[in-house]
Parts: structure tokens; C-alpha cells; sequence
């Protein structure tokens, strides 16, 4: 049914995971961001190769990218009375490597000029990083 909640996404243990938001505050240089994703694909890919579950891995890679988007958010969009939705298989808590990230922006009513220039740097910022 449509109105079932989905099932709590198991805990993920992972100490990048612990760091990320420190790191990503700390530089707001797409470059800087882009290198982080970097390093914890890289991570996500030894832990594969190590032969950990793969529902785990997904589930860490969506938890990865919330932490990323929720950083990227509070930067360009966290005064405005928007929410952000993850939507499709991450929108479920599973994102496979190569996966579109599929996002919702929702927004009371059509931006004014300042808000369109806010989406628009969000975007760019996320497409900058990589994402």
C-alpha cells in the first residue's frame, strides 16, 4: 500500500560517515567536496571487493549522499521555506554505484528572482561535486 510507512534503513556503521559533515563544512570548494566523494566511493568499493553485503553498501552510499545533499542545502537553501526529497531508490535508502541521485525540491510557490538564483547554484554546486 502507497501509505505504509518503508521499513527503518538499517544503522550505518561507517567512520567516514562521522567525519563527513566536519569535512564539509570546513570547505565549501566544489573541488574539495568532489575529492571527498572521491575517497568514500573508493572506500565503498574496497568494502566490495572485501565481499560486505551489498544491501550494506547501498544503504551506506544513500546515507553518504545525505550527508553530502544536507550539507549542500544548508549552504544554498536552508533560510528559504523549500524541503528537499529524495525520491526513487534513494528515496528508498538504496543507491547503487552509477545510480541517478533523483531529487524533489519542493517549493510553495514559483521562486522569486532570488530564489531562482538559488536553485540554480544548488544545482550547479551539485553538478560541480559531481553528483
Amino acid at each position: 500500500m502507497l501509505d505504509e510507512p518503508l521499513p527503518p534503513s538499517p544503522p550505518i556503521s561507517w567512520p567516514l560517515l562521522a567525519r563527513l559533515p566536519q569535512a564539509l563544512a570546513a570547505d565549501h570548494a566544489p573541488l574539495a567536496w568532489r575529492e571527498l566523494l572521491r575517497q568514500a566511493h573508493e572506500e565503498l568499493k574496497a568494502r566490495f571487493l572485501a565481499e560486505e553485503p551489498v544491501e550494506t553498501l547501498v544503504h551506506a552510499r544513500a546515507a553518504l549522499i545525505d550527508a553530502v545533499l544536507a550539507a549542500a542545502w544548508r549552504i544554498h537553501c536552508e533560510a528559504r521555506p523549500w524541503a528537499l526529497a529524495a525520491v526513487g531508490g534513494y528515496g528508498r535508502g538504496e543507491l547503487h554505484p552509477s545510480s541517478d541521485i533523483d531529487i524533489l525540491l519542493l517549493v510553495p510557490q514559483a521562486p522569486d528572482g532570488a530564489g531562482a538564483a538559488a536553485v540554480e547554484a544548488l544545482v550547479t554546486f551539485l553538478w560541480d561535486i559531481g553528483l
